[in-house]
């Protein structure tokens, strides 16, 4: 199957797993952090949330069009990474924004050894057009094979969800 196929097959499977609920983690406490963000064309998704059984942050990154399009020298790398953090190594600071450092488990990917550095989701506003517009960024660090790769990004709010399933359409206001 060539690369377009292959990224229009996966695409096409994550919408319908989302959507169905399948990959849907189940439903957290009220304090507990959520965080699921999809860009419009879907490029990229990023779900964060705390696990409170295991104790742990799942960091979810998912290329809907494969790694090569939101990071070129990660082409080979599958389209869904999972990393996880003891829960002791993260700070929660306000509404969607939480950071986690001290590193992930060492991973073997692709034949590389990868390992997640930190992750960062935080709120910021900004000015566009002459108006004020809340973003929610989030920021991974990865280390592949010694080198340091940041895979950073950009949500306007409404691409963004609590209830760790990626929005299909924006919430009307």
């Amino acid at each position: 199957m060539r690369d377009s196929h292959k990224a229009e097959h996966m695409k096409a499977i994550l919408t319908i797993l989302f959507l169905t609920g399948i990959f849907s983690p189940p439903a957290l406490a009220k304090n507990d952090f959520q965080l699921a963000c999809s860009d419009e064309t879907p490029t990229l998704g990023v779900v964060i949330r705390e696990v409170p059984e295991d104790q742990t942050v799942v960091t979810e990154l998912f290329a809907f069009q494969g790694m090569k399009v939101i990071y070129p020298s990660l082409a080979n790398f599958p389209s869904y990474l999972r990393f996880e953090w003891p829960r002791q190594n993260c700070q929660k600071f306000e509404a969607y924004a939480m950071k986690c450092e001290h590193t992930s488990e060492i991973q073997t990917i692709e034949g590389h050894r990868v390992q997640a550095l930190s992750m960062e989701s935080f709120n910021k506003i900004e000015q566009r057009d002459g108006q004020q517009v809340l973003l929610r960024k989030t920021l991974l660090r990865l280390s592949v094979d010694g080198v340091t790769h940041e895979i950073h990004g950009e949500f306007s709010e409404l691409q963004c969800s609590d209830s760790g399933v990626f929005r299909s359409e924006p919430e009307s206001t």
